[in-house]
């Protein structure tokens, strides 16, 4: 079973995820928030198990459980759904999206909730990181990094 990834802050809040329908000849198209055999549903590493009361939305566009067809001429078998808030709130470390829709197949979405934003460009998100800290980070993680680090403070230094 086939699990599309995604990484997120936790307490993060308007996000949606991309996800691919599928049937056995090819794509999945026009399913509906409104299609009679559709559901959704968060599972948190916590155990709590929530149902997505699933709303008409719009691509591009956050909604609380709004789930839309991107374009099934262009991107045939991709939707987009907005997750509610609770689904990435603090206390869990993981949770994972599950839709089902009569014969078409979604794969689960499982979400790494983490205590970073891996899209701030400067920092990850940590400020609070001290010079000695992010070198020590990066020692590990980069070597070569590091020592090109060290040699450029070491010289703003003198």
């Amino acid at each position: 079973m086939p699990i599309h990834a995604y990484t997120m802050r936790t307490d993060s809040s308007k996000r949606t995820i991309l996800l691919y329908g599928r049937l056995d000849g090819g794509p999945a198209t026009g399913i509906s928030a409104s299609s009679a055999d559709l559901t959704a549903a968060y599972v948190r590493s916590t155990g709590e198990v929530a149902a997505i009361e699933l709303t008409e939305g719009q691509p591009g566009r956050w909604t609380d459980g709004g789930f839309v067809e991107i374009d099934a001429k262009l991107a045939p078998g991709v939707y987009q759904l907005g997750l509610p808030d609770a689904a990435t709130a603090s206390g869990a470390d993981r949770a994972v999206i599950v839709l089902q829709a009569g014969q078409a197949h979604f794969d689960p979405v499982d979400i790494d909730l983490v205590a970073f934003d891996q899209q701030d460009p400067h920092s990850l998100g940590m400020v609070a990181l001290t010079n000695e800290a992010r070198m020590s980070c990066l020692s590990g993680a980069f070597p070569h990094l590091a020592a090109w680090e060290r040699e450029r403070l070491t010289e703003v230094a003198h």
